[in-house]
């Protein structure tokens, strides 16, 4: 089991099969791809709202981009160190 700030998780999943290594590694590269294509998605609209004179919620926007591109890094991080783990088992 493992515990976070707000996040208690047991291993045990009675439906669900647990995923290899190799699952894992990519769904993450995945996700991380996914959310770097949304990252990109919020910066059009952080331009569509400037250009629009909707300058306030440009701003807010703008920081939410922070805070997705700072837990993007986070998940990038997550799976270099993921890579190496694997990597070091075999």
């Amino acid at each position: 089991m493992h515990i976070s700030e707000d996040h208690a998780h047991g291993h045990s999943h009675p439906d669900q099969q647990p995923m290899t290594r190799e699952e894992v590694l990519k769904l993450l590269d995945y996700m991380l791809e996914h959310n770097r294509h949304h990252t990109e998605e919020l910066h059009d609209l952080f331009h569509a709202l400037d250009d629009a004179g909707c300058y306030d919620a440009a701003d807010e926007l703008e920081t939410a981009m922070r805070y997705y591109n700072s837990g993007n890094d986070a998940l990038e991080n997550a799976l270099d160190l993921a890579k190496q783990c694997a990597e070091s088992e075999t």
